[in-house]
């Protein structure tokens, strides 16, 4: 009666602590209530003790999923689905369009959408381009000679057209019928070099010509006299025009060849080609190499922590296989979304990595855990790892989702574009996670290489529900919750 009393004295599902001292000491089993897998197997968990996502996960889907045609479809279509993330991720555009910026009720963005669909949107399609010549002999003929040169090979690029603004074109002609005039050579030049530099100074303050003041830098003689003596240019600049700036394509080629025609020039210092478009242009350069590295960084960090963490190798290999396989899906999906590779789903990708290694990680090391004594074949390993720990994982995949819902909502096409990219990463993720993943595990053999996962885990029956268990070893279980009748 003492220890009847006792035991009603206790509250439902209050925590108590349990230790078991005696080897080979029997446990009694609860008919109710909650009870923790080291006291009693998932696999011999009844199924009116189930919660709803244990019973659909082992009792639904798993004969759903282990069906051999049903795994060979599986496998069939992730192959598709692999195969043209890869063909779809070739044609990926490269770029990142500043108008995604603004909001789509703003006035700015129907300007540049009705300017783009008559080629009227000025920095597409008539991008200004400097040269600049830095500490160059311009009163040198032979360096005359080369700038004049430099200008004509420059517009005729593809990508690149005049008229050029240039004052040593300007100045030459203008020089001719100036009063510098008796001191040109044969050729029409003025060689010498003090009067070059004085002459540039008068032809600056001819009002015609007054605009090329900013496009010279000189260099004054150190003998504080009043006005400053020009000693000669430090640095000064050519414009010309890149067109048909309207991808990225164009806007790289338009850069590599302007760099091409500046070393050709043979200049010393050489010449050096600046547009205001070459800092997102540089971006588009290198970020393929970028994300690569990226990416490679983060499944090799993944897959060394992993390493620690699950102590199989095998398993940590299968993961990263299936993450990268996963960003390979992505990228192709960003073409159907009308995405770019830019600096914003760069990082997207790569925070993927560490996303979606949660929706595989868990189900592999958890198959790997399930030891030879506990499951009599590899279908009832998957069978348990599904009830037991699909649940949790799903409901991380439906939360992530929930929290992402709302950018759909967004006024910005780029809090959009997270959206889709976040969309694509989960959906994509968690198909690894749950279909293509059981689909391979019953396939292998992933043992896990910690020799105390079988401590303490129950020999039973497949077909029968034991009422008890035979413990191997002591075990300590704080805060178990126990129904009380």
């Amino acid at each position: 009666m003492d220890e009847e009393a006792k035991r009603k004295r206790t509250p439902t599902n209050s925590p108590v602590l349990l230790t078991v001292d005696s080897v080979g000491e029997d446990i009694p089993m609860q008919e109710s209530g909650a009870v923790l897998s080291s006291a009693k197997s998932f696999s011999s968990l009844p199924v009116s003790e189930m919660t709803q996502g244990q019973y659909f996960f082992s009792e639904i889907y798993f004969p759903f999923i282990n069906n051999l045609k049903v795994r060979l479809l599986v496998l069939f279509s992730f192959a598709c689905f692999f195969s043209v993330g890869v063909h779809y991720a070739m044609q990926l555009d490269v770029g990142l369009d500043l108008v995604i910026l603004v909001p789509d009720d703003s006035y700015v963005l129907t300007y540049i959408n009705r300017a783009r669909d008559v080629e009227l949107f000025g920095f597409e399609y008539f991008l200004p381009v400097f040269l600049f010549l830095e500490d160059v002999k311009y009163h040198e003929k032979q360096t005359t000679h080369k700038i004049l040169s430099l200008q004509e090979n420059f517009i005729e690029e593809k990508f690149n057209s005049g008229p050029v603004t240039s004052w040593v074109s300007a100045f030459n002609g203008w020089v001719v019928t100036s009063p510098y005039s008796s001191l040109l050579d044969m050729d029409g030049f003025l060689t010498d070099e003090e009067k070059y530099y004085q002459a540039v100074e008068d032809f600056l303050e001819v009002p015609h010509f007054a605009f090329f003041a900013d496009h010279i830098v000189f260099n004054y003689k150190e003998n504080n006299t009043s006005p400053l003596e020009v000693d000669n240019i430090r640095i000064s600049k050519l414009m010309a025009y890149h067109i048909n700036q309207d991808s990225s394509e164009n806007r790289v080629s338009a850069l590599e060849t302007s760099r091409d025609v500046c070393d050709a020039a043979i200049l010393s210092p050489q010449a050096f080609a600046v547009s205001t478009s070459y800092k997102y242009t540089e971006i588009d350069m290198i970020i393929l190499q970028e994300l690569l590295f990226n990416l490679s960084l983060a499944v090799l960090a993944v897959g060394l922590i992993s390493m620690v963490v699950l102590l199989n190798p095998k398993t940590v290999l299968l993961v990263s296989v299936l993450i990268i396989s996963v960003d390979v899906e992505v990228l192709g999906m960003m073409v159907f979304w009308d995405l770019t590779l830019n600096t914003v789903t760069l990082v997207q990708l790569v925070m993927a990595v560490g996303l979606v290694v949660d929706y595989m990680a868990h189900i592999a090391h958890h198959y790997s855990l399930q030891s030879s004594a506990k499951c009599f074949s590899n279908d009832e390993k998957l069978r348990v790892t599904l009830g037991e720990i699909a649940p949790s994982v799903f409901m991380g995949c439906f939360t992530t989702l929930l929290g992402i819902l709302p950018l759909s909502l967004a006024s910005s096409t780029l809090f959009r574009m997270f959206f889709k990219m976040f969309l694509s990463i989960v959906t994509f993720g968690a198909l690894h996670g749950f279909v293509l993943l059981p689909v391979i595990l019953p396939w292998l053999t992933l043992e896990s290489t910690d020799e105390s996962a079988g401590d303490g885990v129950d020999t039973y029956d497949q077909h029968q529900t034991p009422r008890s268990v035979t413990k191997a070893k002591s075990v300590s279980v704080a805060s178990m919750p126990v129904t009380n009748k």
